[in-house]
C-alpha cells in the first residue's frame, strides 16, 4: 500500500475518524436504548407482580446495567480496529469536495498497480495538485448523522421515561415494602400454626398449654461488644397471658430480668426488643445467655430453649495474636472455645430438661442420664486440658488461668452430681458457674497472650492432629438429638 502526500492521508484519516464517530454513535444509541427498554419492562413487570422476590429484581437491574457497560465497551473497542478500504475512503472525499476532480481516486487506483516510469510521472503531478488543494480546505463530512442521531435520540428518550417511571413509581422501594409485609405476615398471621396445639381428644381439650420461644435470633450468634442485637419474642397460650418477659446473664452471674409490656391480645404477643451489648460494658470473650418467658392466669408458667451470644474481639485484635489466626496462641484458644461450646450446649439442654420436662418418666429418665454422661465426659476433657496446659506453659505466669480452669472442672463435678440425684434447678447453677469459670480462663489466657507474647515463639500453629487432645465423643450428638426421642 503507497503513502501519499501528509495533506491527503490527513484528510483520508479524517474521513475515516468521521464514519468511525458516527457509527460509535450510532451503536451507542442502539446499546442504551435496549439497556433502558430493558430496566423500563423490569419496572413494569414489578407492578403487575410478575416478580415478587426484591433480591430477584435488584439483580436483573444490575445486571442489565452491567451488560450494556460491556457491551458498549465492546462495541468502542471493535469500531476503533475497524477500517475502510483506501479507495472507499477516497469515494467519500472526492464526494465531499468536489474541486478535487477524481484525483484522490486515480492516485488510489495508480498506487495499486505495479509502478512504471511512464505512470510514476503522472502520479507524482497529481499527487502535488492534491496536496495544494488541500493544503487549507475544509471538507464537509461526506457521512449523513441522521441516522445515528435518530439512534441516540430513541436512546435518551427511553432514558428519561425509564428514570421518569422509576422516581414516579418506586416500584423497587414497593416491592421491598411488600416483601417485607409478607414476612412479617408469615410470622404474625397464623400463631395457631406457630404454636401446635398437643395432640388431644374430647376429653383433654381443655387442658391448660402454654408456649413461650425466642424466633430471632433462633440459635446461638457471635458478636462485638459495641453490637446492637434486634429479637424476636413469640409467647401463644389457651388462657390469658399476663406476664411475659426475658432475662439475662454474663459469664453466668447473676440474672437480669427484662420485663415485656403487657400483651395486647390475651392469647397471643409478639415482642420485638433490642440488646444493646455495649451497655452491658462487656469485654472480649465474655458469654451472654438470655431466654424468654411466660405466665398464664391459670398459674402456668412457660419458658423458651437457652441461647448464647459469644463476644469476640475484632478481626484485627485476632490477626494480632502471635502467629496471627494459625498461631499456638489461636489454637488454644481455639480449644478453649471448645469447651465452651461444650459447655453451653449441655446448659441449654439441662435448661429445657429443667423448664419442659418431659410427662414420661422413662423418656425423662433416659434424657437426665445422657445429660449426666455429657457433663462427665466434659469433667474430663476439663481435666485433660488443665494437665496439657500445665506441662505447655511450666514456669510461664498461668495461674490464674489454671486456677478458673481448676474450678470449672470442680463445678462441672458438682453438675454431674447434681444430675444423678435428679437435681435439675441445681444443676443449672452448677453448670452456669462451670460456664463462667471456663470463660474467665479463656479471657486469662486472652490476657496472658497479650501481656507475654514471647511465650510463643515462632508464632507456628500446632499439627493438626495435636490441637484438639480430647476431642468429644457422640455425646454431644446424642444430647442434642434427646428432645426428638
Amino acid at each position: 500500500m503507497r503513502y501519499f502526500h501528509p495533506n491527503i492521508e490527513r484528510h483520508m484519516r479524517k474521513t475515516e475518524g468521521r464514519w468511525k464517530a458516527l457509527r460509535f454513535l450510532q451503536h451507542t444509541g442502539v446499546i442504551g436504548a435496549i439497556t433502558s427498554l430493558a430496566a423500563l419492562a423490569l419496572g413494569v413487570a414489578i407492578l403487575r407482580g410478575w416478580v415478587e422476590n426484591p433480591y430477584t429484581a435488584l439483580g436483573l437491574l444490575v445486571a442489565f446495567c452491567v451488560a450494556g457497560a460491556l457491551a458498549w465497551v465492546v462495541a468502542a473497542v471493535i469500531q476503533a480496529g475497524r477500517g475502510k478500504p483506501r479507495p472507499w475512503l477516497a469515494g467519500h472525499l472526492e464526494k465531499a469536495y468536489n474541486p478535487l476532480l477524481d484525483r484522490i481516486n486515480t492516485l488510489v487506483f495508480l498506487g495499486a498497480k505495479k509502478p512504471d516510469a511512464a505512470t510514476q510521472s503522472y502520479a507524482k503531478r497529481i499527487e502535488a495538485q492534491a496536496s495544494q488543494l488541500l493544503a487549507k480546505a475544509q471538507p464537509p463530512n461526506p457521512f449523513r448523522a441522521t441516522r445515528p442521531l435518530l439512534h441516540l435520540g430513541v436512546f435518551v428518550a427511553l432514558l428519561c421515561c425509564t428514570v421518569w417511571f422509576y422516581n414516579r413509581y418506586s416500584p423497587i422501594a414497593k416491592l421491598m415494602e411488600a416483601w417485607k409485609e409478607r414476612q412479617l405476615l408469615a410470622k404474625q398471621d397464623d400463631p395457631a400454626r406457630a404454636f401446635k396445639l398437643p395432640d388431644a381428644d374430647a376429653s383433654e381439650e381443655k387442658k391448660p398449654w402454654s408456649e413461650v420461644r425466642i424466633t430471632d435470633p433462633d440459635g446461638d450468634i457471635k458478636a462485638t461488644k459495641v453490637d446492637v442485637v434486634p429479637l424476636e419474642i413469640e409467647a401463644a397460650s389457651n388462657q390469658s397471658l399476663n406476664n411475659v418477659g426475658w432475662a439475662l446473664n454474663v459469664n453466668g452471674g447473676a440474672e437480669q430480668p427484662r420485663p415485656l409490656d403487657p400483651p395486647a391480645e390475651p392469647h397471643y404477643a409478639v415482642y420485638q426488643p433490642t440488646l444493646a451489648l455495649d451497655e452491658l460494658r462487656l469485654s472480649d470473650w465474655d458469654v451472654v445467655s438470655y431466654y424468654a418467658k411466660a405466665s398464664t392466669d391459670g398459674g402456668g408458667n412457660s419458658s423458651s430453649d437457652l441461647y448464647f451470644i459469644e463476644i469476640r474481639p475484632f478481626r484485627e485484635d485476632l490477626m494480632k495474636m502471635p502467629g496471627g489466626e494459625g498461631g499456638k496462641a489461636a489454637s488454644e484458644m481455639g480449644e478453649m472455645t471448645t469447651l465452651i461450646d461444650r459447655q453451653r450446649t449441655i446448659l441449654r439442654q439441662t435448661h429445657r430438661y429443667d423448664q419442659q420436662p418431659n410427662p414420661d418418666a422413662k423418656v425423662r429418665e433416659q434424657d437426665r442420664k445422657k445429660l449426666q454422661d455429657a457433663e462427665s465426659e466434659l469433667g474430663d476433657s476439663v481435666n485433660q486440658y488443665y494437665a496439657k496446659m500445665a506441662a505447655d506453659f511450666e514456669n510461664q505466669p498461668i495461674a490464674d488461668t489454671l486456677d478458673h480452669l481448676a474450678m470449672a472442672g470442680t463445678h462441672i463435678g458438682h453438675a454431674v452430681g447434681a444430675l444423678r440425684n435428679d437435681m435439675a434447678p441445681q444443676a443449672v447453677t452448677d453448670e452456669q458457674s462451670a460456664l463462667t469459670e471456663l470463660a474467665a480462663t479463656r479471657k486469662d489466657f486472652s490476657k496472658f497472650v497479650t501481656e507475654h507474647p514471647e511465650a510463643f515463639p515462632g508464632g507456628g500453629g500446632e499439627k493438626p492432629d495435636e490441637q484438639k487432645p480430647f476431642t468429644a465423643s457422640d455425646q454431644l450428638d446424642k444430647i442434642a438429638e434427646f428432645r426428638d426421642t
